[in-house]
């Protein structure tokens, strides 16, 4: 069985294949179709450098990172303290509400004016397409609908838009607005 590596050519690919109904194009934007519309991209280098403490010491280690993000109206960004997860999970509601909460606050006191807050955790594992006897499959590593009902749920507390992001290891994110 022939396996295919997801990156942003081979994604391309498939958002340009109308056979093909997982990923497409929404203008100039390449989008995961699940549930809930997700954007993807390359990943920057703060996340790389997240997705690097997730991978662990030769990569023998693997488990999920989670770091929150608050970017202020001029552009400045603040960090909350990274979040060690297992290998297929991190944090919760409580947790991330209370990073947000404490980003905002610092924010405040240094003067600053929030613009969003980023949400964004390491999803690891490879992600390709495969062919079977039935078609296509495709292994994404997407933003789960859990991890989008986390930050839904968080919203209402928060004033700000809050963008979650999956950071995978073949160097895209998938990202969702709320």
């Amino acid at each position: 069985m022939m396996r295919v590596e997801l990156n942003i050519n081979t994604i391309y690919d498939l958002a340009l294949n109308p056979d093909i109904n997982c990923f497409g194009l929404s203008g100039s934007n390449v989008v995961f179709k699940s549930s809930t519309e997700q954007y993807l991209s390359k990943i920057s280098d703060v996340e790389m450098k997240l997705l690097r403490q997730s991978r662990g010491l030769f990569s023998l280690f693997k488990r999920e990172y989670m770091q929150v993000m608050l970017v202020t109206k001029t552009g400045e960004s603040l960090f909350s303290k990274i979040i060690k997860g297992t290998r297929h999970s991190v944090s919760h509601f409580q947790e991330i509400k209370n990073l947000c909460y404490e980003l905002i606050f610092r924010a405040k006191k240094q003067g600053l004016e929030a613009q969003h807050i980023v949400v964004m955790h390491t999803h690891l594992g490879d992600q390709y397409v495969t062919e079977d006897k039935n078609g296509l499959i495709i292994n994404a590593r997407a933003l789960s609908q859990t991890d989008i009902k986390t930050v839904r749920r968080m919203k209402p507390f928060i004033d700000y838009p809050i963008i979650i992001k999956s950071i995978c290891e073949n160097g895209l994110s998938y990202s969702v607005k709320i």
